[in-house]
Order: C-alpha cells, then sequence, then structure tokens
C-alpha cells in the first residue's frame, strides 16, 4: 500500500525494493544537515571555528541527521570534531552534558533533538552560563513560537537553525502561498487558540496538495498508479513548502531548508536566513 510519508525523514525508510514509500514535505534526514555543514567549512572556517560538538538524540531523524553532520565534516576536513554523543530521545536534563560539552572546548555546537530536547538544552544552557561562537538547534527554527513560548527570547538569540516554509516566502505554482495560508490559519485558530503556527502547520497541507494532484493526474487507482502519479509530480510542483523532488527511492530531495539564524528584533527576536547566499535575507553573526 502507497504511503504518503509527511515528514519521517530517516534515511533508513528509503530503499531501493520498496517503490511504495514518497517523502512529502521534508528533505531526507541524509541532506537535511547540508547547508549547516556548508557554512561551517566554508564560512565559519575562515573565521577561527575549528572545533565542533555534535550531540544528538538517538532516533531515526536525529540519528541520520548527526551521521550526515559527521560525514560532511569529516570530509571536508576543515573543524576538528571534539565531542560526539548521543542520547536517548527522553533525555530532559542536558546540565551534566553541557558541562561535559564545555570541557571539550568547542568553538561550535550542533544539538540535534525533537522539541522537547531542543527546550530543555536551551533553558539548560541559559542556566549553565556558557556560550559558544555558533550553537546549532533543530527546532528553534522549525517550531520557532512553540520555542520562543518555553525557552524565551534570550534563551534562543543567536541559535543557528533551519528555516522552515513556515518562515521563508517560496513561489508557488499550485495552492496557497504563504501569505494566504497563514491568513487562513490566523482566522482558523486566532491567537490564544493554544495552536502554534510552524512548519508542521506547513507540511500538512502541502502533503494534502501533493495527495490532490497525484488523485487527479493517476491513470487508476492502483497502488503503482498512485506511485507513478506522485513520482510524476517530481521536479513539476511547486508549493508554499518549496519545489517538490524525489529521487528514485522516494526520498525527498527538493525541499532543502536554508540556515537561518535567531536574531533580536527590539526586546523580542526574529528568525533570519543566512546562508546559501541565494536564500539570504541577513548576515549570520558569529560570537566572539
Amino acid at each position: 500500500m502507497f504511503l504518503f510519508d509527511v515528514s519521517g525523514t530517516g534515511g533508513t525508510f528509503f530503499t531501493k525494493d520498496n517503490p511504495y514509500i514518497a517523502l512529502m514535505a521534508d528533505p531526507v534526514s541524509t541532506i537535511w544537515p547540508k547547508y549547516v555543514a556548508d557554512y561551517l567549512n566554508q564560512v565559519a572556517s575562515k573565521e577561527g571555528v575549528k572545533t565542533l560538538a555534535i550531540l544528538y538524540a538517538t532516533n531515526d531523524f536525529t540519528g541520520t541527521q548527526a551521521k550526515a553532520l559527521r560525514g560532511f565534516i569529516q570530509k571536508a576536513g576543515k573543524l576538528k570534531i571534539v565531542y560526539d554523543q548521543g542520547v536517548p530521545t527522553s533525555t530532559s536534563n542536558y546540565t551534566v552534558l553541557i558541562n561535559n560539552i564545555a570541557a571539550a572546548k568547542p568553538d561550535a555546537v550542533a544539538e540535534l533533538g525533537f522539541p522537547g530536547n531542543d527546550i530543555a538544552f536551551l533553558r539548560n544552557l541559559q542556566d549553565s552560563g556558557e556560550k559558544f561562537r555558533f550553537l546549532f538547534s533543530i527546532y528553534a527554527g522549525e517550531e520557532f513560537d512553540l520555542l520562543r513560548k518555553n525557552v524565551g527570547a534570550d534563551g534562543m538569540k543567536w541559535a543557528f537553525t533551519y528555516v522552515p516554509p513556515s518562515n521563508y516566502t517560496y513561489k508557488v505554482n499550485f495552492g496557497m502561498d504563504l501569505a494566504q495560508y497563514k491568513a487562513a490559519w490566523e482566522k482558523k485558530y486566532p491567537k490564544g487558540s493554544g495552536v502554534d503556527f510552524g512548519a508542521n502547520a506547513i507540511y500538512g497541507y502541502h502533503t494534502g496538495l501533493v495527495i490532490q494532484r497525484a488523485l487527479a493526474t493517476a491513470k487508476g487507482l492502483s497502488q503503482m498508479d498512485i506511485h507513478d502519479a506522485v513520482f510524476g509530480l517530481s521536479g513539476k510542483l511547486k508549493t508554499l513548502d518549496g519545489p517538490f523532488v524525489l529521487n528514485s527511492e522516494g526520498a525527498q530531495i527538493g525541499a532543502i531548508t536554508p540556515l537561518g539564524q535567531v536574531q533580536p528584533d527590539g526586546k523580542d527576536v526574529k528568525l533570519v536566513s543566512v546562508y546559501p547566499p541565494k536564500f539570504a535575507n541577513a548576515k549570520a553573526v558569529l560570537g566572539k
């Protein structure tokens, strides 16, 4: 049975012997950290960032990203990895781990976890007083509103992160664009409703668009007819999530998230895109 995989990005999900899956809205985890690594290797290394610590939750999503980031860094040979540790996804206190990371004296730290992990890590990091020249957190951008509410602006300030489609406007050829969709979302879920607008809000709508177009263009309703219709959209469909492009195994390789940074905005913070240059709308700021 064909699976419309909304945002399950683990690299092990996609194999040559299984034609019954396609990743809809997120890039496969093996390429998520590409722009993070490119920035560290090509920009930060020239500004004195020479060492990296990687802390990750041991699940398919973040474990795959840690493996990919490690590979990109080692292949380039510009930074030395001085700390590399996996922890259970259930981890809720990072105080000892932060002390251990600080003892390794990294210039850059990449913490890869789910929202609960990122919230706990950023809170504990703020309490510790430790500072790093480059700090990366997945959900500081992916679920910006959620983390700002639970961590606070000061705890997120200067963190590097992914820029999700909820914070970046792509040209579309099908469905609502970001401004139209956000207006519809805010009408349905007004402020105070307790429903946060973020990347997952985009992923669900985008997946609905893919299903809609696939069913409209499918030759029939057999599972392989659906497969052919979905794969037939690859390279042609552009939604508010960005370009929809699949590889031969069904992994999403089109919707690559740029590297962003949470920067001050008066008394609050905002998420800006800083790398690569073609997506940048602000300049990255490294710590001293």
